[in-house]
Order: structure tokens, then C-alpha cells, then sequence
């Protein structure tokens, strides 16, 4: 896969999945702008849970009601990239809290989330969380 924009606004991650620092997110935030991105954000919620993380991104992204399982995640999310009219980053904030409640579940996610953008330069999600 190609180096993305993402990647050259972080060039120590050599590719996906982007796992940041907090402390990075408004550098991200300013540059993916400057590059005429649209920027979007979760915050992980204290108790997190797939199907918690999952309706918020579907809010993040302004999708109407939708089943909030992986399947219809890949469903709404292929229509949504048909009709974007410009490249999306998804900024996924406070990962640590997935870490922390469940490590298989933040495995899950990233690697589900990561899966949905290959191929897609449409869409690119950065993991951020305080790390100690």
C-alpha cells in the first residue's frame, strides 16, 4: 500500500494502523484540514463496547439508523464512500479506555476499522489514546 497523507504527517508510523499519542490529534486534526480532509471524531466512552463504539461512529459519520453490526458497518459504509466528495479521517480518541476494558476488542476494532479503509483512500482512521 502506498504511503498515505497520514503517514506523511507522522512519519515515524510506517503505515496503518495509526496509533497516536493525545498530545498529536490537533496537529492531525490542522494538517488532515489543510489537505482538505474532512475530520470527524469519537471519543471512547468510559465502558466501551462494541456495539457502543460502533453506533458512535455511525453518529461521527452521520449515518441515519443502521443495524450496528459489522455487517451492516460494511454495508452503509461502501454507499458512504460512493457519495463523500472528499477524503474523511476518522479520529478514534481515547483507544486506551478500549485497551483497558477489553484487549481483544480494541484488537477487533482496529483491525475491522483498518480492514474497512484498505483500498478505500476515501477513509483513514487514527487511533489515539493516552499511553503511559
Amino acid at each position: 500500500m502506498a504511503e498515505t497523507s497520514i503517514g506523511r504527517m507522522r512519519p515515524r508510523l510506517a503505515g496503518p494502523p495509526y496509533v497516536v499519542s493525545e498530545g498529536d490529534l490537533q496537529r492531525i486534526r490542522h494538517t488532515a484540514r489543510s489537505m482538505g480532509m474532512t475530520v470527524v471524531s469519537l471519543v471512547v466512552p468510559e465502558r466501551p463496547s462494541r456495539r457502543v463504539v460502533l453506533d458512535g461512529l455511525g453518529r461521527a459519520l452521520g449515518f441515519a439508523e443502521w443495524g450496528s453490526n459489522w455487517d451492516a458497518w460494511d454495508d452503509i459504509l461502501s454507499g458512504y464512500l460512493d457519495d463523500l466528495p472528499r477524503r474523511v479521517l476518522v479520529l478514534v480518541e481515547r483507544v486506551d479506555r478500549l485497551v483497558a476494558a477489553s484487549p481483544a476488542l480494541f484488537a477487533e476494532i482496529v483491525y475491522l476499522l483498518q480492514r474497512t479503509s484498505d483500498g478505500q483512500p476515501e477513509i483513514e482512521f487514527v487511533f489515539a489514546g493516552r499511553w503511559p
